[in-house]
């Protein structure tokens, strides 16, 4: 994490920085309160992570898939056959 004082705080150097290096920026002023930049993307990311776990059942599918992944238990589809609509057996 980088801090930057809202003396020394060039916004445009700070958007440049956290979609360069892709980390935070948290600004402080002169009687202590911040605030933290990120960028565009970075603030997409995290909403979509947190839309996607707020549902029980979509977390535990999520966790699962992982843990399936990491124990090579996972199965390849092709494309096409999706595309086709052919029914595969999982």
């Amino acid at each position: 994490m980088v801090v930057a004082t809202s003396k020394n705080a060039n916004i445009k150097d700070i958007i440049e920085k956290v979609n360069k290096d892709k980390i935070p920026i948290t600004i402080v002023d002169d009687n202590g309160l911040s605030a933290v930049v990120i960028s565009t993307e970075d603030f997409e990311s995290m909403n979509e992570t947190i839309y996607l776990l707020s549902s029980k059942a979509n977390a535990k599918w999520i966790y699962e898939s992982i843990k399936e992944e990491g124990n090579n238990q996972t199965k390849s589809f092709d494309i096409e056959e999706l595309e086709k609509g052919s029914r595969l057996n999982i």
